[in-house]
C-alpha cells in the first residue's frame, strides 16, 4: 500500500511539473529552442551588403555588418541591449537600403521586447537603437511591412524605412511601460502610410488613440 502511495504521489508531482513546463513555454513570444547557427541577412545591391548574427549558448552574441567595399563593423549584442536575447527566425528580418544602411527588427522569443537597430555602413553614419520598438512579428499589431514603429511611453513613433519620412502620435499622458511585460498595457497597434492607431491598457481600461498621417 506504501508503494502504490508513494508511486501515486510521484506520478501527480511528475504531471504537476510537466504542466507547470507547458505553461511557461506557452507564455513565450516564440519558440526559446536552443539555436547554434548564425543568422545571415544579405540585401541585393551588387556589392552584397550583409548583417549576420553569431550565436552563443542559444543567445544572441555578436553583431557584423558590411559589404565589399566597407570594413565589418562588429559589436555585442548582449553587451549593446543590456540584456540576453533569444532569437528565433519566425521574429526576425532586416531590411536593406542599398549600401546605405540596413535596419535590423527582431523580438526576444522569452520577453517579447521588440528591437530596431540601424546599421549604416559608412562611418560618417551614426547608429540607432531602439529598445522599445513595437514590431509587426506580434499577432496583436499590424504594421505595413516598409514602416517601423517604436515608443518612448509618452508617444508612438512611425517611421518608413525607405525614405526616413516620419509621424508621431502623442498619448494624453504617459503609460509606464515595461518593455519586457508589453501587453500589459500595449493592447493592440494599427499602422498604415495614412493611419496610426493603438489601443492602450490604463487601471484596466482600454483607451484607443489614432491619427491620421501621410507617410
Amino acid at each position: 500500500m506504501r508503494t502504490f502511495s508513494f508511486f501515486l504521489s510521484c506520478f501527480a508531482l511528475l504531471l504537476l511539473t510537466s504542466c507547470s513546463n507547458s505553461s511557461d513555454s506557452a507564455k513565450t513570444f516564440c519558440d526559446t529552442a536552443c539555436n547554434t547557427d548564425s543568422l545571415h541577412f544579405k540585401g541585393e545591391h551588387q556589392l552584397n551588403p550583409m548583417v549576420s548574427i553569431g550565436l552563443n549558448a542559444c543567445k544572441a552574441d555578436t553583431l557584423m555588418w558590411t559589404h565589399d567595399f566597407a570594413g565589418s563593423k562588429l559589436l555585442s549584442l548582449r553587451d549593446d541591449l543590456g540584456q540576453d536575447v533569444y532569437l528565433n527566425k519566425s521574429a526576425i528580418d532586416c531590411f536593406f537600403k542599398d549600401t546605405s544602411y540596413a535596419w535590423l527588427q527582431f523580438n526576444d522569443c522569452k520577453t517579447g521586447r521588440g528591437f530596431l537597430l540601424k546599421l549604416p555602413f559608412s562611418k560618417a553614419e551614426e547608429r540607432r537603437k531602439i529598445t522599445a520598438a513595437l514590431t509587426k512579428f506580434d499577432p496583436k499589431f499590424s504594421i505595413e511591412k516598409d514602416l517601423i514603429a517604436y515608443t518612448d511611453r509618452g508617444s508612438v513613433f512611425v517611421e518608413n524605412i525607405e525614405s526616413g519620412k516620419q509621424a508621431t502620435l502623442v498619448f494624453d499622458k504617459p503609460y509606464d511601460i515595461d518593455f519586457n511585460k508589453l501587453h500589459e498595457m500595449v493592447d493592440s497597434i494599427h499602422v498604415t502610410n495614412d493611419r496610426i492607431f493603438v489601443q492602450m491598457i490604463r487601471e484596466g481600461e482600454k483607451k484607443v488613440y489614432e491619427k491620421k498621417v501621410s507617410l
